[in-house]
Order: C-alpha cells, then structure tokens, then sequence
C-alpha cells in the first residue's frame, strides 16, 4: 500500500475501453487505512500493473449489486488467488502528464535479463510516461525488449511444443530468422535447459544487412538458406522487416510444423 500523495493530479473517472487501451492510467483502491491507496497502472494491453508488487492482472467488467441496484463495473481479477476487485465509480482513474525525467537503458546492456517491473520502472512509466517505452525503443533502436516474464512464458510454450514433437524421443529444431543480435535464442535456449529440454537444437540465422553486432552466436545465413540447410520444425521471426512477408517460405518448408511471429 502507498500514500496519497499530497498534491494529487485531476481526477476523473474513465470508462472501460479507455482503461483498456491507454497505457499509464493510475488506479487508486482504498485501503484499510484511511488516506492509504494500492496504485495500479493500465498497460494498454487490457491488463494492469499493480504498483506495489509488479504483477501483471487482467481487466474484465462484470455485474456489482450497488444500492440494490445491479449495475456493470470494472474489475481487476487477481488471477494468482483468483480474486475480484472492484473499480467503483467513486475510485479514481487519473492520466499524469508526462514526466521529463532521463530514462535509464542499462538493462537493456545487461548480461542479466530485466523483470517488466524493472523496465518500467526505469522507463519512469510509473511516474506518468506510458510512452517512454516507445520513445526510447525508437531513439535506441530497439526492437525486442527481452524480460524475465517475456522469456519464461515463450520458453514454457516451446517446451510444451517441443515434448510433443518429439514424442518418439525425436530431435526438434527452433530456428529464428531475422535473429539480430541473437539475444532471444540465448535466453530461450537457457530457458530451455532449465526445464529439461535436451532433445532440441536452437539455431539464429541473420543476413547482417542491418549489420547488428551479435551478443550471441548468430550465423550470418539468409533466411531462406537456413530453412533449407536445417529443416527446422518451429521458427521464430522477430520484427520481420517492414513490408516484408517470409512466411510463404515458412510455409513452403516441409519440416515446418509452426511458426511463431513476434512483433507488428
């Protein structure tokens, strides 16, 4: 629980498309105490960040029983204890003005991979700049930001994958095209190892035409190369090149049994 502050931003209650689709909305919920409050931040993603702890929650609306009227209302579903709480009409929702203050990219030079909350923390996301995150990735750029939660949810999906391709004790192959630095093939072959997958090759290919200096092992190979020299049954393509469209030789490869695209 936080503080009110003492100078608080002009409230204003939102409805829920807004709340859904505008990143850096604060929501203030009552605490126990008088004057307390739990902040929680809207990603623009139909999801919230809870303020104190980081953790990532789903917004929903749903029926609440008010005055003996029933009425439909915000919620944020805390989906670790699968609880429900309540966004009352008297709770405020308040977008602050952007914050100037010089953002902090170290992590993204890190050997170790950031939390969500550390990005945005860094970002000042929390302090009313939801486009921080777009604005420095533009300056820097900056295509992927890799996070702890980012790799481990993608890892879990592949190991899944994976088990099941090769159910017959087969080797599978993860191929990304388009790897850049190579940094997501590192972090997800890591991220393999620890959930136990050992019947699987993990292989980044790139054409160096943006010439991006690896911080990982990449091979310097044309997508359509790599599909043909490593028959690979799932590939990654990360920020495929704009006005571009690989997958009809994804499709065309008969090794592949999927491809996972990432980005716009």
């Amino acid at each position: 629980m936080i503080e009110m502050p003492p100078s608080a931003p002009e409230q204003r209650n939102l409805d829920y498309d807004t709340l859904c689709r505008q990143a850096g909305i604060e929501i203030r919920i009552p605490g126990q105490q008088p004057g307390q409050f739990c902040s929680y931040f809207t990603t623009g993603a139909h999801t919230v960040l809870c303020g104190s702890t980081g953790k990532e929650y789903p917004l929903e609306i749903s029926s609440w029983k008010r005055n003996g009227q029933t009425a439909p209302t915000v919620t944020i579903h805390h989906t670790d204890v699968d609880v429900w709480l309540h966004i009352p009409g008297s709770v405020v929702s308040q977008l602050t003005e952007a914050n100037p203050t010089a953002v902090n990219t170290s992590f993204y030079d890190q050997a170790t991979l950031p939390t969500r909350r550390q990005v945005f923390s860094d970002l000042h996301f929390y302090e009313g700049n939801p486009d921080a995150v777009r604005d420095t990735c533009k300056e820097r750029d900056i295509f992927d930001i890799l996070t702890q939660e980012y790799v481990e949810r993608l890892g879990r999906y592949l190991t899944e994958r994976i088990r099941k391709l090769g159910e017959g004790g087969q080797m599978s192959t993860v191929l990304e095209v388009g790897a850049g630095d190579g940094r997501l093939t590192d972090a997800l072959r890591e991220q393999l190892a620890k959930q136990g997958i050992d019947n699987v090759r993990m292989i980044a290919v790139d054409s160096n035409e943006w010439d991006i200096k690896p911080t990982a092992p990449v091979e310097r190979m044309e997508y359509q190369e790599a599909l043909q020299t490593y028959h690979p049954q799932i590939v990654l393509c990360s920020w495929m090149p704009s006005l571009s469209d690989w997958t009809e030789e994804f499709r065309g490869t008969p090794s592949v049994q999927e491809y996972i695209l990432i980005g716009p």
